[in-house]
């Protein structure tokens, strides 16, 4: 019996170490030229990045710069499957506290972190996330929202608290009632709004 345990203890602690080493062996690593761009971001405030297939998700590097004014993080048209986009944002975007304009744009993005509503953002474009849920999205600082190409039933809930918004891009989403559009252009008299 004692041996049938400590030949258990050894199996048990070979899985462990088998594990611990494909965890680091999967876990994604930055290339040189993300390396050099998060650099040079560190003295510009600004930080644009093609996936180019690279990336499942943001660099957590990324959310260490406090003060990143403008962040572009655009993905890749597939025609070769798989394709590797990002399909979520961390609630760690809270700390990009000094962010004004983020693009996220044609990645796979599913959902918003309800963190993105504690950022002071003027401009937020997610264009080409086909069937991305926005409905908890209620940025008050917004002034140009972006949108084109989501495959949207709908227009935010939070949208009528969106007082500064001046443009909003919804093209290519002809599923969006157009009671919502009208409300909104009576709401918001300021906005211009691109659709169909």
């Amino acid at each position: 019996m004692q041996m049938v345990q400590l030949r258990l203890l050894k199996l048990i602690s070979i899985l462990i170490i088998l594990l611990s080493i494909l965890s680091c062996a999967t876990a994604q690593k930055i290339d040189d030229e993300t390396k050099g761009k998060i650099e040079e971001s560190k003295r510009t405030n600004e930080l644009k990045i093609q996936n180019r297939n690279r990336y499942k998700k943001i660099p957590s590097e990324i959310f260490e710069l406090c003060d990143l004014q403008i962040l572009s993080f655009s993905g890749s048209e597939c025609d070769v499957k798989p394709c590797t986009n990002i399909s979520n944002v961390p609630a760690k975007i809270r700390n990009l506290k000094s962010l004004r304009q983020l693009a996220l744009v044609m990645n796979d993005l599913k959902s918003l972190p309800l963190e993105i509503n504690s950022l002071k953002l003027e401009s937020l474009d997610l264009s080409n996330n086909f069937d991305i849920d926005i409905s908890n999205l209620e940025i008050q600082s917004l002034k140009i929202l972006n949108l084109n190409d989501c495959n949207l039933n709908s227009l935010p809930k939070g949208i009528w608290n969106m007082k500064k918004l001046t443009v909003l891009g919804i093209e290519g989403n002809d599923n969006i009632p157009e009671e919502q559009i009208t409300r909104l252009k009576k709401e918001i008299p300021n906005c211009v709004i691109y659709w169909k």
